[in-house]
């Protein structure tokens, strides 16, 4: 299930049965989309995964046009969800004034973001905002373009490796919390994307075995980390990280509170200020990797075709109908059949799978 919020945050709702992915509503419809059951080849078992990933909630933050004919984002993240049964709300960003960019860019810091890096980093601050106001404990954060494995429901959450190793590394060993809390609580951000990360000392680590990732040699980042050193298929959770990139981070309530304290006065970016604020202890923040998540690239050329059509003389739209007297109309659309999708680092998409069996799976990574 995927759910747009209005900007504004509104309790009102309007509900209806999605069945063809292709219709998606435009940036100001405020409504929730129930869509089609996840493929499945067997049924799904919610004692070790749920549709949230053993957190409260899961927050896409996105300022995609979603009218725009050559918009993708949105739609792949519906299809990979639907693809993976999770459940995810989608904060549309709301309209920010040039006014009010300004003044994020100029204020206070020596760093100054670009107008991009503005917008987007203040859509991350009003999504913080709302896990506070709405006193959510738990969130995951996604940004619109992210992928991930096939396979996620079963790698995280309840009853996972990863869910007992950071449980290990915060020190939460109350059992009887972990069916509400799977990760505890002893944490303010919790970095499962990212493109890199290094390591702050004094640090804590905890290696899982992990059969869906690739080769460590073909893990590809920006920072150039090698995970050839804790060797194949195996991912490692770590404390005070500072990684680079927001693909998906989650964040406790008392961590959400402390980012939008410590991230409302700008700087470079908002990835990097994230990060600095683990590194310097700040915040509690435990990171994993190779990341769970990753952005998915669009690549290829969008193209103007035009359509003759022949219609009967006289009349609009199209007919059926034979006169004998035709005019002919030009339609214009757009034509992206070239264009095509990668994510690095995951294996199996979410996204380029969509469609797709557990014996039918493809590749998606760069080439």
């Amino acid at each position: 299930m995927v759910t747009f919020v209005d900007p504004t945050y509104c309790s009102c709702v309007r509900s209806l049965i999605l069945l063809h992915l292709g219709s998606i509503p435009d940036t100001h419809r405020l409504a929730t989309y129930y869509l089609t059951a996840p493929l499945r080849d067997k049924p799904l078992d919610y004692e070790t995964a749920n549709a949230t990933l053993g957190f409260e909630r899961i927050l896409a933050v996105s300022s995609e046009n979603t009218s725009a004919p050559d918009a993708w984002r949105q739609r792949g993240l519906i299809r990979a969800a639907n693809r993976t049964g999770l459940q995810i709300e989608i904060h549309q960003q709301r309209n920010i004034s040039v006014k009010e960019s300004l003044h994020f860019r100029v204020q206070g810091h020596k760093q100054k973001p670009g107008t991009a890096s503005a917008l987007a980093w203040m859509a991350h601050l009003d999504v913080l905002r709302h896990i506070v106001s709405q006193g959510i404990n738990t969130a995951l954060i996604l940004e619109d373009d992210v992928d991930w494995d096939v396979t996620i429901r079963s790698l995280i959450a309840h009853g996972s490796q990863l869910a007992w190793a950071i449980r290990s590394i915060t020190g939460n060993n109350d059992s009887n919390s972990t069916l509400q809390f799977p990760y505890g609580l002893n944490w303010d951000v919790l970095w499962l994307g990212h493109c890199g990360e290094t390591l702050a000392s004094p640090y804590k680590r905890r290696l899982v075995d992990d059969s869906a990732l690739l080769p460590a040699k073909e893990i590809h980042t920006l920072w150039g980390t090698d995970y050839t050193e804790i060797g194949d298929y195996r991912r490692e959770v770590i404390s005070s990280i500072h990684a680079t990139c927001s693909f998906a981070y989650a964040v406790t309530l008392a961590g959400a509170a402390k980012a939008v304290d410590k991230l409302s006065q700008g700087g470079a970016a908002f990835d990097n200020e994230l990060g600095s604020a683990c590194q310097q202890g700040d915040m509690l923040c435990v990171g994993v990797g190779p990341e769970l998540f990753h952005h998915q690239d669009k690549v290829g050329v969008i193209s103007l075709i035009a359509t003759t059509k022949q219609r009967p003389e006289g009349q609009e739209g199209d007919s059926e109908e034979d006169t004998g007297n035709t005019t002919a109309s030009t339609d214009i659309s757009l034509q992206s059949a070239n264009a095509h999708y990668r994510t690095a680092n995951i294996k199996y998409s979410a996204r380029c799978n969509a469609g797709r069996a557990t014996d039918d799976l493809i590749q998606c990574l760069p080439r």
